[in-house]
């Protein structure tokens, strides 16, 4: 075999190997992602109880309720996000 072709193969099977690889990262990102996503909601039902609770706030209340801590929670997330492109 050429060296030419010994050498296309090697580059193949490195590739390939960073590829698997690469997949098993982005697999472990969703994992981590979707637990962060979990932990998230939990939190944020946990704040929108206990803001019912200490403001006495109905059901009737909590579209509005929600509105504002999503917006709220949006800010947080691009502000963490610019905080780790910065650092």
């Amino acid at each position: 075999m050429s060296k030419k072709i010994k050498d296309a193969e090697k580059k193949c099977t490195r590739l390939g190997a960073e590829l698997e690889k690469a997949k098993e990262n982005v697999k472990e990102a969703e994992t981590k992602l979707a637990t962060k996503q979990d932990e998230f909601d939990r939190a944020n039902m946990d704040l929108v109880n206990l803001l019912l609770v200490e403001h006495k706030l109905t059901i009737q209340d909590l579209p509005e309720l929600l509105s504002e801590l999503s917006s709220e929670n949006k800010n947080a997330a691009v502000s963490s996000q610019q905080d780790t492109y910065l650092n």
